[in-house]
């Protein structure tokens, strides 16, 4: 029978005996997995090569047990991977954790319009990953919309979109930068008259980050196969 073979068919070798013989034959056996948001996977390799037999099969279940990530729903992302030791009898690695959040992070900006500007709402949207600008917008009920509206909101643009760089930027300075969100609607009764201008503030952006953890991974070998030997 071909050693392919072997590794598929599996034999009556214990799962210790099984893993020291792969390496005493000079193969390198390997538990990885990859996941996040709604699927993730585990699997087998040596030497490089994806492995499926009753053997991998078990180890890979296992391993699901130990990262635990159930379905893998959530705001996250993990993948990592995990050598067998025959020293330690064991499955020694790294699980590298990532979960999506949000901080809200601190701006000092504003959005001025003449007192003469009539307008009911005031539309702010910030949509982006890499380059994020804003996009501005009056909304009237009654009333006409003048070229006026336009110049102002195209000054706003160019403003806002300043501050939005500079607060990436501030930003990126102690965390890492992944996305950046507001949709706002501002009623005109909630500026705040300063001269011949009413003045609403902006004072913090919702910011998408990622924190990450890296965690040790060991899976021990022998108390797999010590449990097989109770249950059966």
């Amino acid at each position: 029978m071909s050693e392919k073979n072997q590794q598929q068919t599996g034999s009556n070798l214990t799962l210790v005996e099984w893993c020291d013989q792969q390496v005493k034959d000079g193969k390198e056996l390997m538990i990885r997995w990859d996941g996040g948001g709604d699927s993730g996977w585990v699997y087998f390799e040596i030497d490089g090569d994806t492995v499926e037999n009753e053997y991998t099969e078990m180890l890979i279940d296992h391993m699901y047990s130990t990262l635990d990530y159930g379905s893998w729903a959530g705001e996250f992302h993990a993948s990592g991977s995990a050598i067998y030791s025959m020293e330690e009898k064991a499955f020694v690695g790294t699980d590298f954790y990532n979960e999506d959040s949000t901080i809200s992070w601190k701006v000092d900006a504003e959005i001025r319009i003449p007192k003469r500007i009539w307008f009911d709402d005031f539309r702010f949207f910030i949509d982006g990953y890499e380059e994020p600008t804003a996009d501005f917008d009056f909304f009237i009920k009654n009333g006409f919309r003048t070229p006026e509206h336009d110049e102002i909101l195209k000054d706003l643009n160019s403003k806002m979109n300043v501050v939005i760089d500079d607060a990436i930027d501030d930003f990126k300075k102690y965390n890492e930068f992944r996305s950046l969100y507001e949709s706002v609607s501002i009623s005109r009764s909630e500026f705040v008259e300063d001269g011949d201008d009413i003045v609403y503030k902006v004072e913090h952006l919702e910011m998408g980050t990622i924190h990450g953890n890296d965690n040790d991974i060991y899976l021990n070998v022998e108390d797999i196969d010590n449990h097989r030997i109770k249950e059966s």
